[in-house]
């Protein structure tokens, strides 16, 4: 009975690291597919990102030189 018993409990033990194997893969494939889709998603946003600063940057430049106008007008009309 001895022989047998551990026979089956060889077997579960293969059968069990086998099906631990198959759900580690499984695993290991969605957090790379979950990685590559969180870089895709980084690299997006970082390029919104500088495209909004580079509009706020001119945007800021704008706004001064506007501000210079007003005053060199504000100036003219003194």
């Amino acid at each position: 009975a001895r022989p047998q018993a551990e026979a089956l409990l060889a077997r579960r033990e293969a059968e069990t690291a086998e099906r631990l194997a198959v759900m580690q893969a499984r695993l290991d494939g969605a957090v790379e597919g979950r990685e590559a889709e969180l870089s895709r998603e980084l690299a997006a946003v970082t390029l919104e990102l500088e495209t909004m600063r580079g509009g706020l940057s001119h945007a800021r430049r704008r706004m001064i030189e506007m501000e210079a106008e007003v005053e060199a007008l504000r100036a003219a009309a003194r």
